[in-house]
């Protein structure tokens, strides 16, 4: 879930069917169009953004995650997929 600073709950995100998330970085600039997040998991990294694109005109703002890319990493020498443990933006 994705909360403001006052804790109150602005997105979620249903991650039940998806390998768990060891990693996470959050991205937002005052001059960026768009908020990111990124997720490591087993062998991937998921780029998202979170909008109210879909909510019917006449209601209260719905805000949803949406998914930006999927990068998949390379598999290790051995053939072993490795666990995205650590991300970080930089700039």
């Amino acid at each position: 879930m994705l909360h403001t600073i006052n804790a109150l709950q602005i997105a979620s995100l249903n991650l039940f069917n998806q390998d768990p998330i060891h990693a996470l970085a959050f991205h937002e600039r005052e001059w960026a169009k768009t908020g990111v997040l990124a997720t490591g998991s087993l062998g991937t990294i998921t780029f998202r953004t979170w909008n109210v694109d879909d909510t019917p005109e006449a209601e209260q703002a719905q805000w949803k995650f949406t998914t930006l890319h999927e990068h998949r990493v390379r598999k290790l020498d051995g053939g072993e997929i490795p666990t995205i443990t650590g991300l970080k933006f930089v700039g």
